[in-house]
């Protein structure tokens, strides 16, 4: 419980936020295992698919940290510390968004290099509202959503649909609940036909 982790034989490693009592919640925890998780991606992997279990991608901050402002400081050193790695890996990222994606999990989307959401799919930043600065998200979000679209989100903590997050940049793709899974392999399929050099050689010149 927490973070699953499997590889299938194509090399697509699949990493799962599993904790249906926080709605999964990324704790210390999960964010630490899933940093170390992320070093250990070797010369075997070809895309890496980070999602969620249930109905679920991720409610952000574990409310049950946030309370003590040294869970909060270590958490948003990790969040930084992921978007680093994510930025370093060699192989590229699918987020497969299978439900609401709030906070720390929405930066995390908008980190992959590609994200499919599902339809019915809710968004927000509502850190603000909780007297919380988002940096690591704002850092996350600066490479695919305008200004004025980021002070709108970050602002105001509001909420949003799939709709508007695929026009703002932050979704690739979006499908309906029974069509996620075929629209997420169909972009693993087209990854997988490039060559891993290149593949690699091409995100670096992007994310430069």
């Amino acid at each position: 419980m927490g973070l699953g982790s499997d590889q299938d034989a194509r090399g697509v490693l699949t990493l799962t936020f599993d904790d249906p009592r926080t709605r999964n919640a990324l704790s210390l925890d999960v964010l630490s295992n899933l940093l170390d998780r992320l070093y250990l991606v070797g010369r075997d992997c070809r895309v890496v698919v980070l999602t969620g279990a249930g109905t679920t991608f991720s409610s952000g901050a574990d409310r049950g940290e946030v309370a003590d402002p040294a869970n909060v400081e270590r958490a948003g050193k990790l969040v930084l510390d992921l978007l680093a790695r994510l930025d370093s890996l060699e192989v590229p990222v699918v987020a497969r968004v299978n439900g609401a994606a709030f906070g720390a999990g929405l930066a995390l989307v908008a980190a992959a290099d590609i994200a499919v959401a599902v339809d019915g799919a809710r968004f927000g930043f509502p850190e603000v509202r909780f007297g919380m600065v988002a940096e690591p998200a704002i850092a996350a979000c600066r490479r695919r959503v305008s200004e004025g679209a980021l002070l709108d989100l970050f602002l105001t903590g509001r909420q949003f649909d799939a709709s508007e997050a695929a026009e703002l940049g932050l979704v690739a793709h979006t499908a309906a609940p029974e069509l996620l899974d075929g629209a997420v392999e169909s972009v693993v399929a087209d990854l997988l036909l490039g060559d891993r050099a290149a593949i690699a050689a091409s995100r670096r010149l992007i994310r430069a």
